[in-house]
């Protein structure tokens, strides 16, 4: 019955190439769309994931009033994260990133003894050991767990190592800047950063141990360069850790040296706060932060995720309702096949199977062309969203996950135009007077009137999302970059 049921769908999509190329092709693009934002979603909702121990590593991030709004920002001082190691039990491990190009961050001009010019390259971050330890890749050359300890060292990614080096270079030395008194040994090379990652973008990582970047800089708690990730011990609570950093680090530290400075500390100083946001959460819920690390279209936003999350589904709900109207609107091309069948003793419950396995054979095809066009699309969709999204063909959820909600978009999809086409009666549908014992289409036609309502929502937001994208990167911002 089934081998019976899959010949005759499969003549009847050969039989009316147009029409099954059309329903084919439309519900496949749905589904490469699709793919495509839930790939988007999957990629930026695991960020940090890939880290064992995520859960206990946190960013400290400070607030303050201003007015009506609140400022958050992460630029905290040099002996900040050392201090609070020390001076709390709750806290295993704390470490300090410093983006700031001030200090020699960002881009650099970078010289080899082994090659006859100097490069300019950028992905230079300056951080403490414990940074790697908490975000720790898989070395390539070289120790993880001491690479950065000594001064005027550097890892490199296995992309930068390639690029300057042929082979281990473990030992060589880089100079930046033309600067040729001071020198940093390469200690290390891990596995370049994943996009999904928040050490994602950094190819140079350079130790903080050794001397201060000017005198006293190192003691300066008033002094805000660098970012600080803690790493609590287990079972630790976080509201009583907050509130020992803050008793520490504002209330030991930081306002003591404004007093001694002869700063006025005013009332605001007196409502800072510090928070502890943890490291799953800092791509996602970090777009009211001020983090020059991050530039605006790189930042990501849990609002958007939802948004996309809306437009994957309206798209895919779109493209069923372009197959159910197919299929009902081909109604007349089938009605002397239905007649026949019942004629002959066919009940309503077969035609019901043999429209279903229809359905479901145009889903699958569409599956098998909607993932190959979504992975035809992926390296350009990657260049717009300045993404390294790969398709995760080897992992196990892949292949099954797409076969079920192939399965229910085409059971979903084809239990209207089944019922609508099994329920003809047979007399009439054999001399084609379909009119009057059918219901009308009033179902049908509002999903069309849904259908164009919908698509013509999506295009104005996308023109709209489009034009506020060019303003952002076009927009004279009225002053002139160092570089």
């Amino acid at each position: 019955m089934l081998a019976n049921n899959l010949k005759i769908a499969w003549r009847n999509i050969t039989k009316n190439k147009l029409y099954s190329s059309i329903k084919i092709g439309g519900f496949a693009f749905g589904i490469a769309i699709c793919l495509l934002i839930v790939l988007y979603i999957k990629h930026e909702t695991s960020y940090n994931k890939l880290y064992p121990a995520m859960e206990r590593v946190y960013r400290l991030v400070v607030q303050a009033p201003e007015g009506n709004k609140i400022n958050r920002w992460v630029s905290l001082s040099a002996p900040g994260a050392a201090t609070l190691k020390d001076e709390i039990p709750a806290i295993e491990s704390s470490g300090r990133m410093l983006p700031n190009p001030q200090f020699g961050a960002g881009s650099n001009q970078l010289t080899i003894n082994s090659l006859p010019e100097s490069h300019y390259d950028d992905g230079f971050v300056y951080i403490d050991q414990s940074i790697l330890d908490m975000f720790p890749s898989p070395m390539q050359y070289g120790q993880l767990q001491h690479a950065l300890d000594k001064p005027n060292t550097v890892v490199l990614t296995k992309s930068k190592a390639i690029k300057y080096f042929k082979g281990n270079p473990i030992g060589q030395q880089i100079y930046l800047n033309n600067d040729k008194s001071k020198s940093y040994t390469i200690t290390g090379v891990i596995d370049d950063i994943p996009s999904h990652s928040t050490l994602s973008g950094y190819g140079f990582f350079m130790s903080l141990a050794g001397e201060p970047f000017y005198p006293g800089e190192q003691q300066k708690w008033t002094s805000n360069n660098y970012t600080i990730y803690i790493k609590l011990k287990p079972e630790t609570n976080v509201s009583l850790a907050e509130q020992e950093i803050f008793k520490t680090y504002i209330s030991g530290h930081y306002i003591p040296e404004l007093i001694k400075a002869g700063r006025k500390v005013g009332p605001i100083v007196n409502q800072i706060k510090i928070k502890l946001q943890n490291a799953l959460d800092i791509h996602l819920y970090s777009a009211d932060i001020e983090d020059d690390r991050v530039s605006t279209l790189n930042r990501g936003d849990i609002r958007m995720v939802w948004t996309f999350a809306a437009v994957a589904f309206f798209i895919l709900l779109i493209a069923g309702i372009n197959f159910v109207n197919l299929s009902t609107a081909n109604a007349t091309n089938r009605a002397k096949e239905i007649g026949i069948r019942k004629t002959i003793g066919s009940s309503r419950n077969s035609l019901i199977s043999q429209f279903m396995i229809e359905a479901l054979s145009y889903s699958f095809l569409s599956l098998l062309l909607g993932v190959l066009l979504a992975n035809l699309l992926l390296p350009l969709f990657n260049n717009i969203a300045n993404k390294s999204i790969q398709m995760p063909w080897f992992n196990w959820y892949f292949i099954p996950s797409l076969v079920l909600a192939t399965v229910i978009i085409g059971v979903v999809a084809g239990i209207y135009p089944a019922l609508y086409l099994s329920g003809f009666r047979p007399i009439a549908a054999l001399k084609n007077k379909l009119v009057g014992n059918v219901r009308k289409p009033s179902l049908r036609n509002g999903l069309v009137i849904f259908q164009f309502a919908t698509s013509i929502i999506l295009i104005i937001g996308a023109l709209i999302s489009n034009q506020q994208i060019q303003y952002i990167l076009q927009k004279d911002l009225g002053l002139a970059k160092i570089r």
